[in-house]
């Protein structure tokens, strides 16, 4: 299995010397899981509305 370029970018260490790089990073992450949170929840009252 190759490794995917994330996980190489968070097994590389002088990218944890750079606070403004590795907070971009926790701020884009972040957001997608807010992203992919609410739209779990938008899926599930779809299924709720149409099955009940």
């Amino acid at each position: 299995m190759q490794s995917t370029p994330l996980a190489q970018h968070i097994s590389t260490p002088h990218n944890l010397s750079i606070p403004l790089n590795t907070s971009q990073h926790l701020n884009t992450l972040l957001t997608h899981t807010i992203f992919i949170l609410s739209s779990i929840r938008r899926l599930h009252n779809i299924l709720v509305n149409t099955f009940l």
